[in-house]
């Protein structure tokens, strides 16, 4: 139908194939919904563009390769390849990987070069560490969330 360029989660670039990741066989109904795994350039006007984190109402999917969609936003309707959607649950098991992913390839600071964060804490451990310690400080200065002293957020 077209040609097919995939770029993923925060323009990373995959294979095609890794997006057909095995997932198991899908009971499909009109009207499911999926979601995007990458973004979908159509090079021709037969089918339709899809953007990362789409979400989709399965329309037709007689078709293993191609599939009849309707954009959630915009009710747009148009061919994508199958292969670039995902169940909620397999996509939401998806972009929480690549999350830590990114999250693990952070830099980690010991003790030496800062003196802010446990040298222990990694990737998302460090953002909580980071998210509790600010908590904390708005506590001990008697500042809620939100809350503003002398013009400035605390």
């Amino acid at each position: 139908m077209s040609r097919i360029l995939a770029s993923g989660l925060m323009g990373s670039t995959f294979p095609l194939k890794s997006l057909a990741e095995s997932s198991p066989a899908l009971n499909i109904q009109e009207g499911d919904v999926f979601f995007a795994l990458a973004t979908f350039v159509s090079e021709t006007g037969e089918a339709m563009n899809l953007v990362e984190g789409e979400k989709v109402y399965v329309l037709e999917w007689n078709n293993a390769d191609w599939w009849y969609v309707r954009k959630h936003l915009t009710e747009e309707c148009g061919w994508v390849p199958a292969q670039y959607l995902k169940d909620e649950q397999t996509y939401t098991m998806y972009v929480q990987k690549k999350l830590v992913e990114k999250i693990e390839k952070l830099p980690v600071f010991d003790s030496k070069s800062s003196s802010c964060y446990p040298c222990t804490y990694t990737g998302l451990e460090m953002l909580c560490y980071r998210a509790q310690r600010g908590r904390g400080l708005l506590r001990a200065q008697g500042l809620g969330e939100g809350q503003v002293q002398d013009g400035r957020r605390r």
